[in-house]
């Protein structure tokens, strides 16, 4: 990782880059019009920020874990064919060993997915090689559990016309709904129960069939429309404890085109530029937060409520018939030097905020504020394109842990009113991420989070270069983000609204009890039945899933 500047030129930076954004002011103050100076602006900050350490491209601290980028530090066994699957789970069945799967390794912590201390006693397993994709004439997909959706930037099996969108796109079908990045291996990001943000179209209707490796070394395959339906629905989102999933089979569409915008807003009180929603629901005229996210069918907005910042991004999109006649307007994405950009910003707005230091509010709203410019970005474009729009953003670059938090939507706004006033509050949360909202279709699979219906996603980052007070040089002490993310759990549970953790980000350490599990999932206890029936020697459990699922010993 490139150095955070030392505590002796920690003022010179803060006051040099103050000096940036005043002189810019000043120009457009005197001048009345912004052209070419947010160019000049940010190729001067970048200056400054390469002169103090902390913009010097896109290293990665080998201390710091980040999600699917650096290795577990262990063999990754890599089968190409069922039988080489087959054969490891009975290797590990017989030897007492665990299993654990790692997908392309975004979830975070790390301990979900691998979660044993002694490395001897794993075998760690990727299926990047078993990968590929077969379309029937009724447009079902079986594709490989080990193919990734788009193009994984960190894995060199991973290429854009092995991709499954790209196969699949070529035989002019769609799928109903991607994720905003596209690096997941589909078997992973259907086993930790991700979403998309509509709540019209959910990829986990779109599933019709699948096929895993139990713990018994067998090929079950689960069907929707099975007489018992009963293990596809329970193995569904089962975080690879039901076994390996090795196929997927998926019901695809006719393909589309997407059409919308994306639109920055200011949400504080008179606002230049008002957003045509009320995230707080204090205005009749306006749509709240559930009708809002209700009435648009692709959907999903950024609210940066850091105090003097308070912008909205909302993009939002239609399907439109799939016509060659259409113009393509292609999402502007965040190029490669924005990121390294974004990374030097970020590192600076962290330890001024934290320094409490009142004379920088200005630079750190400028600077937070530049990430959501008041401006309207129109697209057109293929289904997939369209709907990842963050699938260019590196991990190395700026990594980032995730608390998913899911709510039913009627208390929606309490939520948003509840984390803007830890923001605002004097001594409140200090962040240099947005949150994003977005809606998340009901899901058929008992433990997904949105199981019993349709909810709204509040998603918190944290960036994993955020170092401790006062750690600025090497070696480098990095923030934990549980103790980030425990202020809005505790705020949550305090005002006694009720939510849903993401498996695959951070979760809530006092939610790992019987009585929350079968309070939050209804079939909770067939699903832990029918988990052992599949792997009665408990070759998938680890310690974490053990704790966070309440799984009794053998």
């Amino acid at each position: 990782m490139a150095a955070v500047p030392s505590s002796s030129s920690t003022e010179n930076l803060f006051r040099a880059v103050k000096a940036v954004l005043d002189a810019n002011a000043a120009r457009i103050q005197s001048s009345g019009s912004v052209t070419g100076d947010v160019e000049t602006q940010r190729n001067q900050i970048i200056d400054i920020l390469k002169s103090h350490g902390i913009f010097d491209g896109a290293d990665v601290d080998k201390s710091l874990k980040i999600p699917g980028v650096n290795s577990f530090g262990i063999k990754v066994e890599t089968p190409a064919t069922l039988e080489e699957i087959q054969a490891l789970v009975l290797h590990a069945r017989k030897n007492e060993l665990k299993v654990r799967v790692v997908g392309s390794a975004r979830s975070f912590p790390s301990e979900i997915i691998l979660g044993i201390d002694d490395p001897a006693k794993v075998i760690l397993v990727s299926l990047t090689k078993y990968r590929g994709v077969t379309i029937n004439a009724n447009g079902v997909a079986t594709v490989k559990a080990g193919t990734n959706f788009g193009l994984d930037p960190n894995n060199p099996d991973s290429t854009h016309e092995n991709s499954l969108v790209k196969i699949i796109d070529d035989n002019g079908w769609a799928l109903p709904i991607t994720d905003l990045t596209l690096h997941d291996t589909v078997g992973g990001f259907l086993q930790a129960g991700y979403s998309g943000t509509s709540n019209k179209h959910g990829l986990d209707d779109a599933v019709v069939g699948f096929s895993l490796v139990t713990g018994t070394g067998e090929v079950k395959k689960l069907c929707r429309k099975d007489p018992d339906p009963s293990f596809f629905f329970a193995a569904g989102v089962s975080l690879g404890l039901f076994g390996i999933v090795t196929e997927v089979q998926i019901q695809l569409e006719r393909s589309y085109f997407v059409r919308g915008s994306q639109k920055g807003y200011d949400v504080s009180i008179g606002g230049q530029n008002p957003p045509p929603l009320d995230i707080m629901g204090h205005s009749p005229a306006l749509p709240d937060l559930r009708t809002f996210t209700s009435d648009n069918e692709y959907i999903h907005i950024l609210w940066m409520p850091q105090r003097g910042v308070n912008r909205l991004q909302v993009w939002q999109g239609v399907r439109v018939p799939h016509d060659a006649t259409l113009v393509i307007q292609s999402y502007q994405t965040r190029p490669m030097p924005l990121q390294l950009l974004a990374r030097g910003v970020l590192a600076f707005v962290w330890h001024a905020s934290l320094g409490s230091r009142k004379e920088y509010d200005n630079v750190i709203v400028s600077l937070l504020s530049s990430f959501i410019p008041l401006e309207e970005v129109p697209f057109t474009d293929k289904w997939y394109k369209a709907i990842a729009l963050d699938d260019v953003v590196r991990a190395e670059i700026l990594p980032t842990a995730i608390a998913g938090i899911l709510v039913d939507p009627k208390d929606v706004t309490r939520a948003v009113i509840l984390f803007n006033d830890l923001h605002n509050k004097e001594g409140g949360s200090t962040n240099n991420y947005p949150i994003r909202l977005y809606s998340v279709k009901k899901s058929d699979f008992w433990l997904s989070p949105s199981f019993s219906g349709d909810k709204i996603a509040l998603d918190l980052y944290f960036n994993l270069y955020n170092t401790e007070p006062g750690n600025l040089s090497p070696p480098f002490k990095y923030y934990p983000p549980e103790k980030f993310f425990a202020k809005y759990w505790a705020a949550l549970d305090a005002a006694k609204i009720r939510y849903h953790s993401h498996w695959g980000n951070y979760r809530q350490e006092s939610h790992a009890t019987v009585a929350y599990l079968k309070g939050h999932y209804s079939r909770y206890e067939e699903w832990l039945e029918l988990r052992s029936k599949l792997d009665p020697d408990q070759v998938f459990v680890s310690p974490y899933w053990a704790k966070h699922l309440q799984i009794p010993s053998k």
